[in-house]
């Protein structure tokens, strides 16, 4: 699968397009898929939103559900080491190999439909290759980590999915998002759609609850919001314990085996999280 050199897909994969003006009309972004006939659509996913705690959840509940027998493809933002810790296969950078077969065959399409130059941004880039990789791995299920926001990330293409989940809540990318914490609710609570089976969130705020409940109640979805758990998580920080109830809730939701779950879960470690070592 020597597709082409390791460094070109490196330097395409890093291609620096600015993000789109207009964010709520995507349309060459959705060409591509067409065009790769809508990877996006093939496969069942949870997708993580929040301001904070979005990798943590993302990584917790990959690990849960391997243990639970799953194939799992994990897209996050960003790395630390290595830029093939942004699509995971099972818990693990995928191979150089796919990626760069895959980054190859991405690259081969927009070069069909980019016709005047590079539209389609660096983000946009990853999220399509995240899609395809996942697709021709055949995963049996897709854990997508938001860019930015929600409601207009480029992640947000995928059909309603089985878990949506809002972590927490807090003034973020306010030149993006709005500029006030209801605002920045809303958009992070677009990754709710009819037809989404549960949404969770880890958030605490009445005002900030109110506007997610709203937006779930448009689509008849009642929210839950679960309590930490009492076990320790190897990630440092209390925090991580309402994280882990999060991610166990989501996994018992699509998995009936979940015998070993909680363990891989409260286990969990994520690179630049507080490492001492």
């Amino acid at each position: 699968m020597n597709v082409w050199e390791y460094k070109d897909v490196l330097q395409f994969l890093e291609r620096h397009t600015p993000v789109p003006k207009d964010r709520s009309n995507r349309v060459i972004f959705q060409t591509v898929l067409e065009a790769l006939r809508h990877p996006e659509q093939r496969i069942p996913a949870i997708h993580v939103a929040g301001t904070n705690g979005k990798g943590a959840v993302s990584m917790m509940i990959t690990n849960g559900l391997v243990t639970a027998g799953k194939r799992v493809g994990t897209y996050l933002s960003p790395f630390v080491y290595d830029i093939r810790e942004r699509w995971l296969i099972d818990g693990k950078p995928v191979g150089v190999e796919h990626l760069s077969y895959v980054s190859d065959r991405v690259r081969r399409t927009l070069d069909v439909i980019e016709t005047t130059g590079p539209v389609v941004s660096t983000f946009e880039i990853k999220t399509l290759v995240a899609f395809e990789l996942f697709h021709s791995l055949a995963v049996d299920i897709m854990v997508i980590e938001v860019g930015i926001g929600g409601l207009l990330d480029a992640t947000n293409v995928i059909p309603a999915p089985e878990v949506a989940i809002i972590t927490s809540i807090g003034l973020d990318h306010s030149d993006l998002l709005g500029n006030s914490i209801a605002e920045i609710a809303a958009q992070k609570a677009g990754i709710i759609k009819a037809g989404t089976k549960l949404v969770l969130s880890g958030v605490d705020e009445l005002e900030t609850r109110a506007v997610i409940d709203q937006i779930a109640h448009r689509f008849d979805i009642h929210v839950e919001y679960p309590l930490s758990v009492t076990q320790t998580c190897l990630l440092p920080g209390r925090h991580q314990q309402k994280n882990a109830a999060l991610a166990h809730r989501a996994v018992t939701f699509v998995c009936k085996n979940t015998q070993g779950v909680l363990p891989a879960i409260l286990e969990t470690t994520l690179p630049g999280r507080f490492e001492t070592k």
